[in-house]
């Protein structure tokens, strides 16, 4: 881009400042390269390099402050029994392109966990890539790394599924997940915070029960680490009552 100005003289030393309009600023908040700005006088000599030093190149660069949006998500879970682990399905639509070796930053509402010896990572982006998930407990926040081999343009869909995801104990709609695109080196390219949010059936310990009443149960968790495994005049307990036995999990 050549800005020619007008013939005249400008001091040594002296300050000035030029604006350049309608430059689309990058897809993510990783630093571009320098603008290479050169001063010539009116015939096209160069007189000197602003950007030669690096200390003074790094401020001719440009980035992104925060993600841009994705375009659209969404997600499904494999089935709804209150804390239990189950496959999570994230439908995202990409608003800017990812690298090759992109990751995807997932941070999960308060009311989901990790089952850790069940998380499974899963991208249609790059089926046969090497990939692994690690899960932060402090953070709370899931990445999943390496998911696309090859660039992926804008727009494109992507399908990722994610195992070992606790549902919620109780049946109201959990906060959103905040799902993330970042570069391999862990700048962020696109995100959605709303929307993204799932429910249980029923409020535990019942895996089964009335539509209008969560706490109206018909089955309880009947696993070996369950506390409350016996059913009682629709409840869960502990134990039965007096003048009651357990039998197949019922108290009769």
């Amino acid at each position: 881009m050549d800005l020619k100005g007008n013939r005249t003289e400008i001091p040594k030393n002296t300050e000035f400042t030029f604006t350049i309009a309608y430059l689309a600023n990058p897809g993510s908040t990783k630093p571009s390269l320098p603008f290479y700005t050169y001063v010539t006088d009116y015939l096209g000599y160069n007189i000197t390099s602003i950007t030669n030093s690096p200390s003074i190149a790094a401020d001719f660069n440009m980035h992104a402050t925060v993600p841009a949006g994705l375009t659209s998500g969404s997600v499904k879970q494999e089935h709804k029994l209150p804390f239990k682990a189950a496959h999570y399905t994230f439908q995202i639509t990409i608003a800017h392109a990812l690298p090759p070796q992109a990751n995807i930053l997932l941070n999960l509402p308060l009311s989901i966990n990790v089952d850790i010896p069940k998380l499974t990572c899963w991208v249609d982006s790059a089926p046969d890539l090497a990939r692994f998930c690690t899960y932060n407990e402090t953070s709370r926040n899931l990445k999943v790394f390496n998911i696309t081999a090859k660039l992926l343009f804008g727009g494109t869909n992507v399908h990722l599924e994610v195992g070992g995801m606790v549902n919620p104990r109780l049946k109201s709609e959990s906060d959103s997940f905040v799902v993330t695109t970042t570069t391999t080196d862990n700048f962020l390219i696109d995100q959605k915070t709303s929307g993204l949010t799932v429910f249980a059936d029923c409020n535990y310990p019942c895996m089964s029960c009335k539509e209008s009443d969560a706490d109206f149960c018909y089955r309880c968790d009947t696993e070996e680490d369950s506390v409350f495994n016996l059913f009682f005049q629709n409840t869960c307990v502990s134990s039965c009552p007096s003048q009651f036995f357990a039998l197949d999990h019922y108290c009769e």
